[in-house]
């Protein structure tokens, strides 16, 4: 039916329900969202209503269920009044459409609105248990859907095929990572949601609200130019393919005259010394760039650099690749690279060990690739910042 021909009936029964729930007021919901996609016409689930009383349920009572087949239509749509009718299922949907519907100032879109179909179910001659029966099994019962598991379907098919060099595995295969540009699946899909969400953290409701009314614009882009999910992928796989060439395929240090604890070497500008480290966040640079928390701090990092248009030029991930362009180790390979393990190893003493070296890559990536950063592309000042700033803010 029509949008005005639902409203004509629902106006009038939406307080009739004891059982439902109550409108939704808070301006931060999916519902606030929805209203703005039904002005354009969106289509939306089917609204699920039920006679409760009059002529169908007496004739439930006196006939058997396969005889509602005979009912015909015409007479179906007789009953079709706010005597005989309940909302079982959408009522937050109804509100909108009252609230959309009461919106407009030009009648003209107003009338277009009110001409467009939605989906009536009706279920026939059910008492008012046999009501909340049903609204528990339409509503409670359902298991939702995470964003993570939304994003690991649309993008299943990337463990298929070799996209640019990048190689994507599940945790099933059981492979290991033995060379640049070989990933875990799992990884890859946190990196996306650390994008998203601006922040090396698991999504929360509030953000994931925030973030829906943002993905309209981002599907524009991946119409525009590559899917966002592919591109992040190849930018991050640039970022540590020029890493990779920067400090000639480092390894670390396995010096036979060292035993743990003691210095490598010493850094006589700095005063440091870097001792050898037990268990390393990486002995190679396969090993350090695959782990989840320098792919979700690079991920959350780009996604807030390109979306604080106030603290940076960089706005689309097409500006990346110059800036990777110009990255530079800022001391030695070996000053630069054990500094960064010196630093994840000292993280280490902190009770949830994840969470800051996440905490620390998302501050390191956002001081090297923010060109207003006075660390911009110096990857050793950027460690030594990124470092500071977790310290300063945990």
């Amino acid at each position: 039916m029509t949008i005005d021909e639902y409203l004509s009936v629902a106006r009038q029964i939406v307080d009739k329900n004891e059982f439902q729930r109550k409108r939704v007021n808070r301006s931060k919901t999916v519902y606030s969202l929805l209203r703005d996609d039904l002005q354009r016409g969106c289509t939306i689930p089917p609204i699920v209503l039920a006679f409760t009383g009059g002529r169908v349920a007496e004739f439930a009572k006196k006939h058997n269920l396969e005889e509602f087949d005979s009912l015909r239509n015409d007479e179906i749509l007789e009953l079709y009044n706010q005597d005989n009718l309940v909302i079982l299922d959408g009522l937050q949907r109804t509100l909108s459409l009252m609230d959309v519907d009461d919106s407009f100032t030009d009648d003209g879109k107003r009338q277009a609105f009110l001409r467009n179909s939605i989906r009536v179910e009706i279920y026939l001659g059910i008492d008012r248990i046999g009501i909340l029966y049903r609204m528990l099994t339409l509503n409670t019962g359902q298991t939702q859907m995470s964003l993570r598991h939304q994003i690991e379907i649309l993008y299943s098919d990337c463990y298929a095929r070799e996209i640019d060099g990048i190689q994507i595995f599940r945790q099933t295969d059981q492979e290991s990572i033995t060379r640049i540009g070989q990933y875990q699946f799992d990884d890859i899909v946190e990196g996306f949601i650390s994008y998203l969400n601006e922040s090396p953290h698991q999504i929360d409701r509030i953000s994931l609200l925030d973030d829906i009314s943002n993905l309209e614009n981002l599907s524009k882009e991946n119409h525009d130019n590559e899917d966002i999910f592919i591109g992040l992928m190849k930018i991050y796989n640039v970022f540590v393919n020029r890493i990779d060439s920067l400090t000639e395929h480092w390894q670390y240090p396995e010096a036979k005259d060292c035993e743990s604890g003691e210095p490598l070497f010493n850094n006589n500008n700095d005063n440091l010394e870097y001792y050898r480290i037990k268990n390393p966040y990486g002995k190679n640079l396969p090993q350090i760039f695959a782990k989840s928390q320098t792919i979700t701090g690079f991920y959350a990092a780009v996604g807030y650099i390109i979306k604080n248009e106030a603290i940076t030029d960089v706005n689309s991930l097409n500006d990346f690749s110059g800036i990777i362009d110009r990255i530079d180790l800022g001391r030695t390979i070996d000053e630069t690279m054990l500094l960064y393990l010196g630093i994840n190893d000292m993280l280490k003493e902190e009770k949830k060990i994840g969470i800051a070296q996440r905490q620390f890559h998302f501050r390191f990536f956002r001081a090297l690739l923010n060109p207003r950063s006075d660390q911009f592309c110096n990857l050793y000042k950027s460690l030594n910042a990124g470092f500071e700033s977790y310290r300063a803010n945990k």
